[in-house]
């Protein structure tokens, strides 16, 4: 197995704080709410901090102390989301399983190590789960079948040469992500399976516009 591939699965298996003082600092100051994080994306959120930012939230621009930020933003806005919406802790953990699959698919097709990505990941879907329950959004109509999300992730690969072995193992880990996928999808209603799918799609999209 390439080092790249063992060093997902580590990630994968659990993940480990980068800057463990700075993730307990900020997770601690009483500004960084659930509710300020429920305002913004994390991307935007620290773009936010950066232009104005909040007495006592230093942020950590390295590429560490970045990863912190996401996981601590990960943490508050779950909190906050299961308290106004308790249907959410019964789908995040399949939710995130389908977008980390797709991920480890996307990044196994490339041959990178996707490491800050990855541990990204969490603060990036969550906000994705917020939206769906908190946002009076008008759900789009765009289905998103299995084999849509399975002919997306093949082209890409198709796309970045490399050994043909990466086939079978990218098969394996969008499989798995469709199996996550359909787990969180008997609690879900139609419009909110669509949601996902869509956001499924469109990161699978940014993949294409950056590798």
């Amino acid at each position: 197995m390439r080092p790249f591939l063992l060093l997902l699965c580590v990630l994968i298996t659990g993940q480990v704080h980068a800057e463990p003082s700075y993730y307990n600092t900020m997770l601690a100051h009483p500004a960084f709410t659930g509710k300020l994080c429920a305002e913004w994306s994390p991307g935007d959120l620290m773009a936010h901090l950066r232009l104005q930012p909040i007495p006592g939230i230093e942020v950590n621009f390295s590429e560490a102390g970045i990863d912190g930020f996401y996981d601590v933003y990960a943490t508050r806005l779950a909190q906050h989301t299961d308290s106004l919406f308790p249907v959410a802790t019964a789908i995040r953990p399949a939710i995130q399983k389908a977008f980390e699959e797709i991920h480890v698919a996307l990044v196994t097709a490339y041959g990178g190590s996707g490491r800050h990505t990855f541990e990204r990941l969490p603060g990036k879907v969550e906000w994705i789960i917020h939206t769906n329950f908190a946002w009076q959004l008008e759900k789009t109509d765009a289905v998103f079948s299995d084999r849509h999300i399975q002919q997306a992730v093949r082209i890409f690969t198709e796309a970045h040469p490399g050994s043909p072995k990466r086939f079978a193992e990218v098969a394996d880990h969008v499989a798995r992500a469709l199996e996550h996928l359909h787990q969180a999808e008997k609690k879900l209603d139609r419009p909110s399976q669509r949601y996902f799918r869509t956001k499924l799609m469109g990161m699978i999209g940014e993949f294409y516009g950056t590798k």
